[in-house]
């Protein structure tokens, strides 16, 4: 029997977990053995195994997967999952709703709001609840984005829930992007990539699964097609021009800059550079190294 942690160095709350999990090793260790994979080094034996999100613990058995802990990752509950025994229901980090501060909190214009419809005796509510939380770590760094949910069996959310929506099916995973306070229903499976896909599309935002920016993060595709008229110093001039003529923010004008009197030589320098950092950040210093990297690449 193996107890497996999959992880990845950069994740905080794998950090966090390391030495509950070297403590839980010490303890039991005459009873099964305690493997931890590196899946940023071993990342196709992670994808292979389905590993989409850190940390991931998981029982093995001659090599099977027998069980998967979703539970509160201290000692004392990850001991009883050892043993067998009953784990504590861990505290949900999803924002509730009620029917008083729906309003206040959904017709904010200025945030993005996912909201989970559900009631207690729903059994697919209870099983995706892990992977809904999931959303709350992969847009930690969007700053405009609410993660919430709302008990449509509470008599008071009742005119919410199917007074105002017109809900009778839970659960029913609602979007309302910062321009469009009347919501937009989510009708697919219930998987993170799925709900990752879709909160990108409908709020614009750049996230995968692991939390990190894509490598469409700080790209402009208009900008991108001008750059690839570029074939000298001249056409490298007059495509900052009409850069500049477009009026837009965007983190292309200081690296055309740069190229004009530096050379194009500091573009595989400055990309190497940002490869190391961004294996060694985190947060918001990560996501502008990403987003620097992503426009150097059109440079190429």
């Amino acid at each position: 029997m193996s107890f497996v942690k999959f992880y990845a160095p950069w994740c905080s709350h794998c950090i966090a977990l390391q030495p509950v999990f070297e403590a839980l090793a010490d303890e039991y260790k005459s009873k099964m053995n305690f493997i931890e994979i590196n899946c940023v080094k071993y990342e196709e034996f992670c994808l292979d195994k389905g590993i989409r999100s850190f940390p991931e613990l998981r029982m093995y058995e001659n090599g099977i997967k027998i069980s998967e802990y979703e539970g509160p990752r201290d000692l004392t509950n990850l001991g009883r999952f050892i043993r067998g025994e009953k784990i504590g229901k861990p505290e949900s980090r999803v924002l509730e709703l009620t029917a008083s501060n729906f309003s206040a909190v959904v017709d904010d214009e200025t945030k993005n709001v996912v909201v989970k419809f559900y009631v207690p005796w729903c059994n697919i509510c209870k099983s995706i609840q892990s992977k809904y939380e999931r959303l709350i770590d992969i847009y930690k760094n969007e700053k405009d984005v609410i993660i919430a949910q709302m008990d449509c069996s509470e008599q008071q959310n009742k005119v919410i829930c199917s007074g105002k929506f017109g809900i009778h099916g839970y659960p029913t995973i609602t979007f309302f992007p910062k321009d469009f306070k009347y919501g937009k229903d989510f009708m697919y499976e219930h998987e993170v990539h799925v709900y990752v896909n879709r909160i990108n599309k409908e709020f614009n935002y750049f996230r995968m699964e692991n939390g990190q920016l894509n490598k469409y993060a700080g790209r402009i595709p208009k900008i991108d097609k001008l750059l690839q008229q570029i074939s000298n110093t001249t056409q490298l001039k007059e495509v900052k021009e009409k850069i500049k003529q477009l009026d837009i923010h965007n983190n292309y004008m200081p690296i055309l800059s740069k190229i004009l009197t530096e050379g194009k030589g500091f573009v595989h320098e400055r990309i190497e550079s940002l490869k190391n950092k961004i294996q060694a950040t985190t947060g918001e210093e990560q996501d502008k190294a990403i987003i620097e990297y992503n426009v150097l690449e059109q440079f190429k």
